[in-house]
Formats: structure tokens, C-alpha cells, sequence
């Protein structure tokens, strides 16, 4: 694997140095995020466009008023641009991209949200409904839009705080798992953790512990995928509420970490600024024409060719 990106939702530069890199293996700089929310932060992550240029604000990418959903996107996710370029690419569970888009060997979207068949590229890649249990807890996946957040809402009310660490935290290590063990061989893999975020939220007390362990799967999925290149990020950070006490609130600074990269002269970084820099790995640039962010038609198309006997 020539790059491992790693998506940490709601994490901060001061909890990856001491938790996630506490030996400082990685340059470490601040991601600053014009609008700290999963939506438009991830989509300018993903498109290398401000949250002016892509007009997604909605926190999951959604129609609301005229803001744009993640489908209506006029340019290219820098996946979409390296697969056309014969990267290949193995991604699961990176905040707000569901539809799936049409790369291979896989994609299966996180914060999956309604129709399963968009869900997972190539559909007949399923991976099983044993994955989705472990992901319930961390994506609120919910074939009812409408009703999402549901599982955090639901838990939130039904179980202690000593309980909901307990099955997020199990979550972590089965999800970890299930990427290790179904990886396929790619230039490209992709993983995302909102593990963190789903604490932080509603119990930032627990920072500690719930950190402790997702930073210990990473370390376990980067020694185990040796990758020659890991550039880790995230869409914001957290801190705790002064209002709320034991909740925590979005900031404006997330994190941008590399290790194996060329080194960097720019030390001020945005969100948008993610995108060229993964380009730039594999000598590639964003496109100047606009393109899809999601492309569910080449998905049907080629279900249309294998039913008519054109392709196997």
C-alpha cells in the first residue's frame, strides 16, 4: 500500500500528539475548518473546494433550503480522480460518503444513509450483516433518514455512560478488525473513525479512555498495512462545554498529521488543502472541467451490460 488515509472525526491536534502519536512520528499541524461541521468540512476535505465553491452546509450532506447534497457536487472527489488514473482504491467507512463511489477493489460509504444499495461499491461486495451491527453505534446508519441520529439519541436515554463506552469501544476494535482482515491489496486505502466524535459529544468526560483506545487501533491498522505513506485528518476538534458540562462542542482546528511525506513548507493548512496534497502523491491534479462527486449512474450502468451479457 503506497497511502493509508486515516478520517478521525472530532479529533483534535492536542489529543493526537498525546494520545496518538505521543512520540512524535508524524508532523503534526493544525487543519483549520471554516465551517467545523462533518458535511461541508469533509466535503472540502474530499474536493479541495471551500464550503463557498461546493455549497454543502447541512451537517450530513442533505437537502436543505438550497444547499447542495454531496451528489450534486460539481467536481470530483480526489478518489474519483485517482481511480480514473488507474489508482486503486480500498475505502470504508470515511464520514459523509455515502453514495458509495464506483472505485475499486471497494467503497463502502460511512454514514450510510437510506438506500442499501448505495451503500457499498461493487454491489456484489455485500460485507455482511455482522458489519453492520458493529457500525450502528458509530455511523447512526438508519435506512429512515428522517430519523437519524436515532442510535444515539436511543442509547443516549436507554443505557449508562459506562455502557455506551463499553459497546463504542467494542465497536473499535471489531471495526478495526473487519478492515485488517478484508483489505485488499491497493495503492490507496482509506478508513475512518468517528469513534471519538460519538463520545466527545455527549460524554467528553470519558476523553481519555475512548482516545486511549481508538489511537490503539490505529497504530495496530498502520503496523499491520505497512503503508509506505499515512497522512491522517480530521473535520474539527472538540472541547468541552462550559454550558453543558461533560458534553463537548465543535472547534474550528482539526488535525492534519503526515508521516512519510516529502517535507512540507506551508505550515497553515485548510480543509480544502487536503485534497491536492493526497493528488500530489501520485503526480495528479485536481480536474479544471467539474465532474461528480458521486457517480450512481456508472453503478446502474454496469449492472445494465452484466444482466444484457455484455460484461461478466
Amino acid at each position: 500500500m503506497k497511502l493509508l488515509i486515516l478520517g478521525l472525526d472530532g479529533l483534535s491536534p492536542e489529543v493526537w500528539r498525546e494520545f496518538f502519536d505521543p512520540e512524535g512520528e508524524f508532523d503534526t499541524y493544525d487543519l483549520t475548518s471554516s465551517i467545523p461541521i462533518s458535511g461541508p468540512a469533509w466535503t472540502s476535505i474530499y474536493t479541495g473546494l471551500t464550503p463557498e465553491q461546493h455549497r454543502v452546509y447541512h451537517p450530513w450532506g442533505r437537502d436543505d433550503k438550497d444547499y447542495q447534497t454531496h451528489r450534486d457536487v460539481r467536481q470530483h472527489a480526489f478518489w474519483n480522480i485517482l481511480y480514473a488514473n488507474g489508482i486503486s482504491i480500498d475505502a470504508v467507512g470515511m464520514p459523509i460518503t455515502w453514495p458509495a463511489s464506483p472505485v475499486r477493489p471497494r467503497f463502502i460509504s460511512g454514514f450510510w444513509q437510506g438506500d442499501e444499495s448505495y451503500w457499498y461499491y461493487p454491489t456484489e461486495k455485500f460485507p455482511g450483516d455482522g458489519f453492520k451491527a458493529i457500525c450502528d453505534p458509530i455511523w447512526w446508519v438508519s435506512s429512515v433518514p428522517e430519523s437519524c441520529p436515532g442510535w444515539m439519541e436511543r442509547m443516549y436515554v436507554a443505557i449508562t455512560p459506562e455502557e455506551f463506552l463499553h459497546d463504542l469501544l467494542w465497536a473499535v476494535k471489531a471495526y478495526s478488525a473487519f478492515y485488517i482482515s478484508t483489505c485488499e491489496k491497493c495503492d490507496v486505502g482509506m478508513l475512518g473513525y468517528t469513534h471519538l466524535d460519538r463520545v466527545l459529544h455527549v460524554y467528553y468526560q470519558h476523553l481519555e479512555p475512548a482516545a486511549q483506545a481508538i489511537a490503539h487501533a490505529v497504530r495496530g491498522a498502520i503496523a499491520t498495512l505497512e503503508p509506505e505513506m499515512v497522512l491522517a485528518c480530521s473535520d474539527h476538534g472538540f472541547e468541552e462545554r462550559a454550558e453543558h458540562p461533560g458534553q463537548g462542542g465543535h472547534t474550528n482546528t482539526g488535525v492534519l498529521a503526515l508521516r512519510g511525506f516529502p517535507e512540507q513548507e506551508r505550515t497553515e493548512w485548510h480543509t480544502w488543502d487536503v485534497a491536492p496534497l493526497v493528488l500530489s502523491v501520485f503526480g495528479q491534479e485536481a480536474h479544471s472541467q467539474p465532474g461528480e462527486y458521486t457517480v450512481r449512474e456508472y453503478e446502474e450502468l454496469l449492472d445494465r451490460l452484466k444482466k444484457l451479457g455484455y460484461i461478466g
